[in-house]
């Protein structure tokens, strides 16, 4: 099951790739092109603006929530516009 797909499945990432999206870099595409999301108790989502994959961070864990978030939710949360063709958002 992919993260987010029916529900709360989350994946949580190891300490390595935690501390990268901590810091501002998303691990998945090795960009520095994170936008600031919601944020409630300790934790914050964040979401990579270059590949769409979708975080919730905080201190003691970080897991994925979207693998790529949906386009409306990319809109209305961080303000971003999502093309009709994800071709150019694809990465190995």
């Amino acid at each position: 099951m992919d993260p987010g797909e029916g529900g709360n499945a989350m994946v949580t990432l190891p300490k390595a790739e935690a501390d990268q999206v901590r810091r501002g870099f998303c691990p998945h595409c090795k960009t520095a092109a994170m936008r600031l999301g919601p944020r409630g108790a300790l934790c914050r989502n964040v979401l990579c603006a270059v590949c769409l994959r979708e975080y919730n961070v905080g201190p003691l864990v970080a897991e994925v929530i979207h693998e790529v978030c949906p386009a409306d939710r990319a809109k209305e949360i961080y303000g971003i516009t999502v093309p009709k063709s994800g071709d150019e958002r694809n990465f190995p």
